[in-house]
């Protein structure tokens, strides 16, 4: 279960009075375990409002077996989009709308979640920033998740390209 808050349920959560995510996973004690899921990559504190998937927008945000959350930091610009995987015993993050390499990173940053695979590993997201070569508009990018050193990490795709053609 997903819950969203602004009232601290462990100790764990960074910054008061913010609208943080958390995760129970149900059970007969001990086994209960609340956690907090909205920590950002490396642990570091979340400034803003955590919110499940954007906006109204939340299908499939949580992977079929809960290990995996899609959220962002915020409802304007300027926010970024994460994926929590909790499989682990702890919220492992990583920032899925990364200006990539090559890539001129124009346009304001407004990721909005589009869709996620049913296990988590893809996740579909718009963006009007160009966060890879080629990129132009509001375009359509796929994260496949792939864990590097135990850690999710993020392999960018711009699924609609300046140049492509619509059919």
């Amino acid at each position: 279960i997903l819950l969203s808050t602004h009232v601290a349920l462990t100790a764990t959560q960074i910054q008061g009075g913010a609208n943080e995510l958390y995760e129970w996973s149900g059970g007969r004690a001990p086994s209960e375990e609340l956690r907090l899921v909205s920590t950002l990559p490396g642990g570091q504190p979340l400034t803003g409002a955590a919110a499940l998937g954007y906006a109204a927008e939340s299908r499939h945000a949580i992977s079929n077996d809960g290990s995996r959350v899609v959220w962002n930091d915020g409802q304007s610009a300027g926010h970024h989009l994460y994926l929590s995987d909790m499989a682990g015993g702890q919220s492992q993050s990583v920032q899925l709308d990364v200006v990539q390499p090559n890539a001129n990173g124009e346009g304001s940053s407004t990721p909005e979640f589009q869709d996620a695979s049913s296990e988590g590993s893809r996740v579909f997201f718009t963006d009007q920033q160009h966060l890879t070569a080629g990129a132009g508009g509001s375009d359509l990018y796929e994260c496949e998740i792939t864990e590097v050193a135990g850690k999710p990490q993020c392999d960018l795709s711009d699924l609609t390209p300046q140049g492509a053609t619509e059919g």
